[in-house]
């Protein structure tokens, strides 16, 4: 899943800042870069990971 996410956003230099889970099926988490200056939210439902927003 984080890979996964990795890819889309094609900059490894980003790490896993929160991880919530909302329901059993849904789970959202957020990757920010090194620099803490961007965050990209995902949101990963059933088996499919869709990008929210970046920040």
């Amino acid at each position: 899943m984080i890979k996964n996410a990795n890819d889309q956003i094609e900059d490894e230099a980003y790490y896993v800042d929160s991880i919530t889970q909302q329901s059993d099926t849904e789970v959202w988490f957020s990757l920010k870069n090194k620099d803490l200056n961007k965050q990209y939210v995902f949101k990963y439902e059933g088996d499919e990971l869709i990008p929210d927003r970046i920040e």
